[in-house]
């Protein structure tokens, strides 16, 4: 999998978005519309906040290969 998570325990808290859901429905007073789209906000930002927590991490492999030296030019001068 090119992802995988540091702490895959801490993914248990998404269990307590269904309560969330029920607790951030907001102000009634609201229309539908921005009452839905302040709900899905927040959401995501509770997801982003659990997947964080739990260490996400994206792997990607390349098939490039990229070499770097590295040239001490003071060590050089302390061969001579």
């Amino acid at each position: 999998m090119p992802f995988q998570f540091l702490f895959p325990a801490a993914l248990l808290l998404l269990l307590f978005l269904p309560f969330f859901v029920y607790r951030w429905m907001g102000p009634r007073d609201l229309g539908p519309f921005r009452r839905w789209w302040i709900l899905v906000l927040r959401l995501v930002v509770a997801v982003l906040l659990v997947l964080s927590l739990a260490g996400f991490q994206y792997r990607t492999s390349t098939e490039v290969l990229s070499v770097i030296f590295a040239l001490d030019p003071l060590r050089e001068r302390a061969a001579r």
